[in-house]
């Protein structure tokens, strides 16, 4: 009933290779064609970063469907044997900054690999998307917005007395995609009945890959890794099949879990001191069998009431920090009644500092009308779906607006505005 895998660094993870096996179905990738990779190639950005292997994007989008044909034969043998040029196993890694710090493990690390290696797991990741959405629960696929209005819509039938309050506690994996270990994922990837060309291709690559860092044009000494790149949509597809275990089996022990990319969260019924339990113990579980690592300092717990935060403090030894409300993923959860006055009161000032850059520029006002209706106007109502502005925030939008738009003279011939 369980597989074991040990990987240098990781301790044995065992994963209930039978109870995965419920939501497999199998997948079949169509042979790839020239006319596909060129397809996929032109959608590339023209100034897209190439690899070390010295072609560019926009000399590839350049060449002619022959040379394509040519490339879809030599990646369709890879498939079938797992081994890449050596032109295509080297990769320079750039640090960006995260906001938080320099020091390394508070950096993103973005890998710069071969375009036609890009070309490649763009186009299987487009192929195998229907297939993640049957194998996966629906929680995983879920985009930050939907997610905010099911947790509004949760909170206020409690607020209503039609569902029970709910708790919900927040994760943060650390470095998420550098702690994927390839064998765990590729024995999920073949219980669910994924591709076994394109997880031998993955195998084959990761398995070679020579990386080296690359910061202010200087770049350092080769290592390895078997860590998945960053920035790789396939990377994207190894971290959904994951997730949707941990979502998968959190519904079947009546919680209510949802994850976006490496971020997740579990509610469940405020009252009930033994699910705060059993979410916590699972997502140590999780841990534990997939090599992930939940990032206790920005993990975090939100209740509807002061009286459930010994309860949820309890369930997890205190390693959670326990609030009334928290920021999350670019929209403002409340368990209680609190209002999102201070929210309401930044984003009406950050739109009002960009209407006052539009009219410093001197846009004509029909382009200016088209920049603040995408730009400003979405930074002033995102995440206001649910509860809508203050009167006073609203006011000063609709003043910075008409001063954008609307020089003094212009004002003056038109008193009606």
């Amino acid at each position: 009933h369980t597989r074991s895998f040990h990987v240098t660094g990781v301790q044995t993870c065992a994963l209930p290779i039978s109870e995965i096996r419920a939501r497999a179905a199998p997948c079949e990738l169509p042979s790839l064609t020239g006319a596909d990779l060129m397809r996929q190639a032109k959608q590339r950005s023209g100034s897209a970063v190439g690899g070390l292997d010295s072609w560019r994007t926009y000399e590839l989008q350049q060449l002619p469907i022959v040379f394509w044909d040519a490339m879809a034969t030599l990646l369709q043998s890879i498939e079938a044997s797992g081994v890449w040029p050596q032109s295509m196993l080297h990769v320079n890694v750039t640090m960006l900054s995260k906001g938080e710090g320099t020091e390394p493990g508070k950096l993103r690390p973005i890998s710069c690999a071969a375009v036609l290696r890009a070309v490649w797991a763009s186009l299987r990741f487009r192929q195998i998307k229907p297939w993640l959405q049957r194998v996966c629960p629906p929680s995983v696929f879920g985009e930050p917005l939907e997610q905010a209005l099911e947790m509004s819509l949760a909170h206020e039938e409690a607020l209503l007395g039609l569902a029970p309050a709910l708790s919900t506690m927040f994760f943060d994996k650390t470095k998420c995609f550098d702690k994927l270990v390839l064998p765990v994922v590729s024995s999920v990837w073949s219980a669910l009945g994924g591709p076994p060309g394109v997880i031998l291709a993955l195998e084959g690559f990761y398995g070679s890959l020579t990386r080296r860092f690359k910061i202010n044009g200087v770049v350092g000494a080769a290592w390895q890794s078997s860590a998945p790149l960053q920035g790789c949509a396939l990377s994207v597809a190894m971290i959904h099949l994951l997730m949707g275990i941990w979502c998968q089996r959190n519904e079947s022990l009546g919680l209510r879990p949802r994850a976006y990319f490496d971020d997740s969260r579990v509610s469940f019924s405020a009252s009930d001191g033994q699910a705060a339990t059993i979410a916590w113990q699972e997502v140590q579980r999780f841990d534990e069998v997939s090599g992930q690592l939940t990032n206790t300092r920005k993990s975090f717990a939100v209740v509807p009431a002061p009286r459930f935060a010994p309860q949820v403090a309890a369930a997890t030894g205190n390693a959670l920090e326990v609030k009334a409300q928290a920021k999350v993923l670019g929209h403002q959860t409340v368990g209680g009644k609190l209002r999102r006055v201070a929210v309401s009161h930044d984003r009406a000032d950050s739109c009002a500092a960009t209407l006052q850059t539009v009219r410093a520029t001197g846009i004509p006002p029909r382009q200016a009308e088209r920049y603040i209706a995408a730009k400003a106007m979405k930074q002033f109502l995102y995440g206001c779906e649910i509860g809508r502005p203050g009167a006073h925030d609203m006011q000063q939008v609709r003043w910075a607006v008409t001063t954008a738009l609307w020089t003094s003279t212009r004002l003056q011939r038109n008193p009606e505005v």
